[in-house]
């Protein structure tokens, strides 16, 4: 059986709105702890996050309101 962590696709403190948004990935443990460092992964996902939030969810300033930066 494989173990599924969630990866929060924005760290630290934006844990909390990643989880809010529904900005998390389903992650086998090994590639969680492979992943969760590798800067191309986590720019690649921000950024599709990012993109989603201002097409469904509110405009790019609210983002940099909730998440503190701009990654787009």
């Amino acid at each position: 059986m494989v173990n599924i962590t969630r990866h929060e696709i924005f760290p630290g403190r934006n844990r909390k709105n990643s989880m809010k948004y529904g900005f998390v990935l389903p992650l086998c443990a090994r590639c969680h702890e492979v992943l969760q460092e590798d800067i191309t992964f986590n720019d690649k996902w921000r950024k599709k996050s990012q993109e989603y939030f201002e097409k469904n969810i509110g405009t790019r300033e609210r983002f940099i309101e909730v998440f503190r930066r701009n990654y787009l």
